[in-house]
C-alpha cells in the first residue's frame, strides 16, 4: 500500500511591516555602539548579552530574538527606537497606551512570585539569624496593616509628609513640561500619602499633564495607594498604573518600561521615603535607575541629613531599646507566623558606619529572638540611613544624576531632611 502526501503552498504570514532588515540592523548597532564609545564587551555588560551574541548581530551571523532585540532597545546611550528593530512592529509590545484600546491600570509583574517570597521568608526566620529584606515586612495583609498603623501614629511621619517643601521643590522643574507632559513613577510607593500630595503640587501649579505610576510589592499598600491617588486626584490624572512588583527589577519587565521610555514626555523618578533604607545606594542608581531613565529624565527623593558637627563615629559604642509600640507590633509581625513561634523578642536599634556611601551613618533595628529549644538568634529588620548632604550629591552625579534644586526641612525633635530635585545628565 502506498501513499502520498499532498502539499500546499501556505503564504507566508510574517508581516511586511518590517522597517528594518537583519542586514541593516546589523549596520545600525555598529553605527550607534561605536558613536556611544562602547565596545562589544561594554555593550554586553550594558544590555546583559553575550559579547559573542553582540559579535554575531554586527556581523550579520545571527538573527537575534524578540527578547534579545528589547534588552538591545533598553541599552540608553544606543538611542534605539521600536522602528529600528528588525521585526514587525505588531511583534513587539504593545504596551499599555494602545490609543485603539483603554489603558490598563495595573501591570502584574512577570517575577512577582508572593508565595515564593513568603517561603523565602520562613525559611530565614528558621535560620541562625540574618537579614530581612525590608520588603518582606509587607507582604501579607496583617504586616501591611501593621505598617499603616506605625506611620499613621508616629509624629515624625505624620510631620514629614504633610510637611516636606515639595511646593518650593516643584518650582524647580523645566518649564519644558507644560508641552511634554510628565509620568511620574512612585518607587516603593507605600500607601502613597506623600506621592499624592507631591502631585497635587504639580497638578496646581499647572506644571504638566500628569500620568502616575505607582510601583510595589505589597499588594495590599499597592491597593491602598491606588485608590488614595483615585479619591484625592481622579480625573486630574492622565492616567493611573498599579505596578505589582519589585522595582529593583524595573530592568527587567520591558514590556512596561520600554513604551514607557518611547514616549516624547518626560519621566519623573520618586523615591520618598526609600532611599534611606536600600542595602547599597549606589549600586541601584547605577546598575536599576540608569538603565531606565533618559537623558532629562528626573529624579525626586528625600533623605535624613548629619548636619556638620554631628559626628558619625561616636554612636558606635552605643545602643538604645525600641519603644515605640507601632513600630515593634508592625516589626513583630513576621516572626509571630514563624515556626517554631518564639516566646520572646527584643527589639534594640544600633548605629554604624555606612558603607556604600562615605561619611553615612546607619541606624539598623536588631531583633534578638528566643525560641523554645533553641538558641538565641539576630536578625537586622529594618535600617534607616542619614547621610552627608556633600557626600549624596556626589553619589548622584557619578551616577549620572544631577543635582537641579535642594530643599531643607527641618524637625526639632528629629534632625533633618532634605528634598533633592536631580536630572538625568546626557553622559557629556
Amino acid at each position: 500500500m502506498t501513499s502520498s502526501a499532498k502539499t500546499t503552498a501556505v503564504p507566508s504570514t510574517r508581516s511586511t511591516d518590517t522597517t528594518t532588515s537583519a542586514v541593516e540592523f546589523a549596520k545600525l548597532l555598529r553605527d550607534r555602539r561605536e558613536t556611544a564609545g562602547l565596545s562589544r564587551r561594554g555593550l554586553a555588560e550594558a544590555s546583559g548579552l553575550s559579547e559573542a551574541t553582540i559579535k554575531f548581530i554586527e556581523l550579520g551571523k545571527t538573527r537575534p530574538s524578540r527578547r534579545t532585540l528589547l534588552q538591545l532597545l533598553m541599552v540608553p546611550g544606543l538611542g534605539l527606537l521600536s522602528h529600528d528593530l528588525p521585526i514587525p512592529r505588531r511583534e513587539l509590545p504593545k504596551g499599555l497606551f494602545s490609543p485603539q484600546s483603554t489603558p490598563a491600570n495595573c501591570y502584574l509583574a512577570p517575577d512577582y512570585e508572593p508565595i515564593r517570597c513568603l517561603e523565602e521568608l520562613e525559611r530565614t526566620l528558621r535560620g541562625a539569624g540574618g537579614q530581612i529584606e525590608q520588603s518582606n515586612l509587607y507582604l501579607t495583609p496583617q504586616s501591611a496593616a501593621g505598617y499603616l498603623r506605625f506611620v499613621r501614629s508616629s509624629q515624625r511621619e505624620q510631620k514629614r509628609r504633610t510637611q516636606l517643601p515639595f511646593s518650593e521643590i516643584v518650582d524647580g522643574i523645566p518649564g519644558s513640561l507644560t508641552t511634554r507632559g510628565l509620568t511620574v513613577i512612585a518607587l516603593g510607593s507605600g500607601d502613597g500619602q506623600p506621592e499624592v500630595r507631591l502631585l497635587q503640587k504639580l497638578i496646581a501649579l499647572q506644571k504638566a499633564a500628569v500620568s502616575l505610576w505607582l510601583v510595589d510589592r505589597s499588594e495590599a499598600l499597592l491597593a491602598t495607594a491606588f485608590a488614595h491617588a483615585g479619591e484625592m486626584l481622579g480625573p486630574a490624572l492622565v492616567h493611573r498604573l498599579g505596578v505589582l512588583g519589585d522595582f529593583h527589577h524595573l530592568p527587567r519587565y520591558t514590556d512596561l518600561i520600554s513604551p514607557l521610555l518611547e514616549r516624547d514626555e518626560q519621566r519623573m523618578y520618586v523615591l520618598l521615603g526609600t532611599l534611606g533604607h536600600l542595602d547599597h545606594e549606589p549600586r541601584f542608581l547605577r546598575d536599576m535607575l540608569a538603565k531606565v531613565t533618559r537623558p532629562d529624565d528626573l529624579l525626586l527623593l528625600d533623605a535624613d541629613l548629619l548636619l556638620p558637627g554631628e559626628s558619625d563615629l561616636q554612636p558606635l559604642i552605643g545602643k538604645a531599646p525600641v519603644d515605640d509600640t507601632a513600630l515593634s507590633d508592625w516589626l513583630f509581625e513576621p516572626f509571630l507566623h514563624a515556626k517554631p513561634r518564639p516566646h520572646h523578642i527584643v527589639l534594640e536599634q544600633r548605629l554604624d558606619v555606612s558603607d556604600s556611601i562615605p561619611d553615612c551613618q546607619t541606624t539598623s533595628i536588631i531583633a534578638t529572638v528566643e525560641t523554645r529549644g533553641m538558641l538565641p538568634r539576630q536578625f537586622s529588620v529594618l535600617r534607616q540611613r542619614r547621610y552627608r548632604l556633600s557626600s549624596l550629591r556626589t553619589v548622584l552625579a557619578q551616577s549620572g544624576f544631577v543635582t537641579l534644586g535642594t530643599e531643607l526641612w527641618q524637625d526639632p525633635q528629629h534632625g533633618t531632611t532634605a528634598l533633592l530635585l536631580c536630572q538625568r545628565s546626557d553622559g557629556s
